[in-house]
């Protein structure tokens, strides 16, 4: 597999988000820390994502989870699918890989959250969770 040019567009205290522009992918992993989030810093994190999808060409997106300890309460799950599935949907983005994270109660609130994307009636945007980075990115790719 060819290697991906990778710009670094974004970096904080909990994540970095980056675009392989040749693949027209984002790809945002979580850092370590993010247990200390609050609900607001997850919010503008968010928005911050969601931007990046209005201004570049994304086909193709990788969510490392593989780090994310802050658990997506349930009404942040429905801020998420009212706030921000919408933009993926209009963007149109067609493939969403999510490497699931270690903490058991972070991979079930991320599992939550990316059920309520799929069921949405407009989104036509497959999803799928993996343990393995090569294996998600495999996938993406194919």
């Amino acid at each position: 597999m060819k290697k991906s040019t990778k710009e670094l567009l974004y970096k904080s205290a909990y994540r970095e988000i980056f675009y392989h522009v040749d693949k027209k992918m984002l790809e945002m992993c979580y850092l370590s820390g993010s247990t200390d989030c609050t609900d607001e810093e997850y919010k503008e994190e968010e928005f911050i994502l969601v931007q990046f999808f209005t201004q570049k060409e994304v086909d193709l997106c990788c969510v490392n989870n593989v780090n994310l300890d802050y658990i997506i309460m349930p009404y942040m799950q429905e801020w998420v699918k009212e706030t921000v599935n919408p933009v993926l949907i209009k963007e149109g983005v067609k493939k969403l890989a999510v490497i699931t994270s270690q903490q058991v109660f972070s991979r079930v609130s991320v599992r939550q959250m990316t059920d309520k994307f799929s069921k949405d009636a407009s989104s036509t945007c497959p999803i799928r969770h993996f343990t393995d980075q090569e294996v998600a990115l495999a996938w993406l790719f194919e």
